[in-house]
Formats: structure tokens, C-alpha cells, sequence
């Protein structure tokens, strides 16, 4: 009856042994997965935060060029001024075709910088509308892993829960069989 009894209590340790690996594993995965999901969770926060600077925002034309372009415009206008006053003709006749020339000069002075200015706009709303789009994508992906990481757990939930309850069932069956051993 010794030998019958150790091969019973060694047959059920077996079942027990298994069973409660089972529940240790499930328990584990869950807290892996806790794990992987707060570090999923930081990585879509940092990648959220670079998508709220847009770069284009913060450029500026390059004023220096234009500046300079009218203190030349200025300057030619001042020698040609000067140059009328000391001629037969005098400033009065030829101040009405330097102002005309300098009005037209600082006009495309002004439209090149309104056109720069045009184009850095457009760069910035074009890179909020990518902004965006990228945002949404990630928004998307973040749905179907979510729907995936539940499905996951889900199937690997039923799957230790499935382990557990065969290894009770296991271990009932042979503590049954035992039972005539333990009297």
C-alpha cells in the first residue's frame, strides 16, 4: 500500500504541478502584456507631441536682402535727383520719372516679400494638413492594435483558463482513481 500511495501522490503532484504553472504563465503573460502596453502608451505620446510642431511656423523670410534692395533704390534715387538738379533740365523735370521708377521698384520689392511670405504660408498649411494626416493614421493604427492586443487577450485568457480547467479536471479524475489507495 506504501508503493501505491507514492505512485498516487506522485501522479497527482504531476497534474498539480502543471496545472499551476498554467495559472503562473497566464499570470505572467498578463503582466507582460501590462508592460508592453505602457510602454506602446509612451512611445504614442512622444510621437504625438513631435506631430504638434510644425517647422514651417517658425521660419521667417530673409528681410536683409529686400532692406538692402531699398537702400539702393533710395540711394540711386538720391544721385539721380541730384544729378537732375545739376543739369539744364533741372529736378522738377526729372523728380516726377525718378518717383514713378522708384514707386514701381519698391512695388516689386514689396510683391517679391508678399510672394515669399505667400509661399512660407502655404509650406506651413500644407505641413499642418500632413500634421494631421499622420495623426489620424496613428490614430487608426492605435484602433486596430488595440482591437488586435483584445482579441489577443482574449484568446490567450481562454487558453490558461482552458489549462487550469483540464489540470482540475485532471487532477479530480486521478484523486478519484486515488481514492480507493487513501482508504
Amino acid at each position: 500500500m506504501g508503493v501505491a500511495t507514492a505512485v498516487a501522490i506522485t501522479g497527482l503532484v504531476g497534474t498539480v504541478v502543471p496545472t499551476v504553472m498554467s495559472f503562473v504563465q497566464a499570470g505572467n503573460q498578463k503582466k507582460a502584456q501590462r508592460q508592453a502596453e505602457s510602454d506602446a502608451d509612451k512611445a504614442m505620446q512622444a510621437a504625438r507631441k513631435k506631430l504638434e510642431i510644425n517647422y514651417y511656423d517658425t521660419l521667417g523670410i530673409q528681410k536683409e536682402p529686400y532692406e538692402l534692395e531699398r537702400d539702393a533704390l533710395l540711394s540711386q534715387g538720391a544721385l539721380a535727383i541730384q544729378a537732375g538738379v545739376e543739369s539744364e533740365r533741372g529736378a522738377a523735370a526729372t523728380a516726377g520719372r525718378i518717383q514713378m521708377s522708384m514707386n514701381n521698384a519698391q512695388s516689386g520689392v514689396r510683391t517679391a516679400m508678399g510672394q515669399e511670405l505667400s509661399d512660407l504660408a502655404k509650406l506651413s498649411a500644407q505641413e499642418d494638413s500632413r500634421l494631421r494626416d499622420v495623426g489620424t493614421q496613428l490614430d487608426l493604427e492605435e484602433v486596430a492594435g488595440n482591437q488586435l492586443k483584445a482579441a489577443n487577450k482574449e484568446e490567450l485568457g481562454a487558453m490558461a483558463l482552458k489549462q487550469g480547467m483540464e489540470g482540475v479536471t485532471s487532477f479530480g479524475k486521478r484523486l478519484y482513481e486515488s481514492a480507493p489507495i487513501f482508504g
